[in-house]
Parts: structure tokens; sequence; C-alpha cells
């Protein structure tokens, strides 16, 4: 083996190395988890069961703010477009009979 194929190799093992320390490190999160200064919470979630029309309105809801996003957006591309082209035209007529 050459020196130089050495060095690699030995950047290889280090790499490693270093990768399975951060496999064994703990965490600060771990470390915290289970030490609180307040009660523990026993308090169980309970959630609301949706039924089918009120998912569809939900959806229907959803889709026309979307819609109401995408024409807003086209919106302001065309007038972002249209004014670009304006101070573009605008820029081009000044310089020219300057």
């Amino acid at each position: 083996m050459s020196m130089g194929a050495f060095g690699a190799l030995q950047a290889m093992s280090k790499t490693l190395e270093q990768n399975r320390a951060l496999l064994k490190k703990n965490s600060v999160f771990d470390k915290f988890k289970d030490t609180s200064y307040g009660p523990k919470s026993t308090a169980v979630w309970e959630f609301k069961k949706a039924d089918p029309a009120l998912i569809l309105q939900i959806s229907e809801k959803m889709q026309k703010a979307r819609k109401s996003e995408v024409r807003t957006k086209i919106s302001i591309l065309i007038v972002s477009f249209i004014l670009g082209i304006g101070v573009m035209w605008l820029g081009l007529q000044f310089l020219l009979h300057a």
C-alpha cells in the first residue's frame, strides 16, 4: 500500500469511531425528561369524533380557501409582471430619448 492510502483509511476509521460515539451519546432530552418540578400529568386526552358530513364540510372549506389562495397568488403574479414590463418600457423610453 502507498502512504496516501493509509491517510484515507485512517480518516475512514476515525469517522466510524465518531459515528459510533454519536449513537452511544445520551441527549439532553434523555437526561432531563424524567426530572420535572411539578406533578406528573395524568390527563387523558379525549378527541371529538367527526362524522362524515363534518369531514365533507371541512374538506369543502379547505378547497375554497386553497382556490382563493391560488387566485390571489396568480393575480399578484400578473400585476407584478405588468408592472415590471411597464417599468422596463419606461426605462427604455428614458434611455432612448435622453
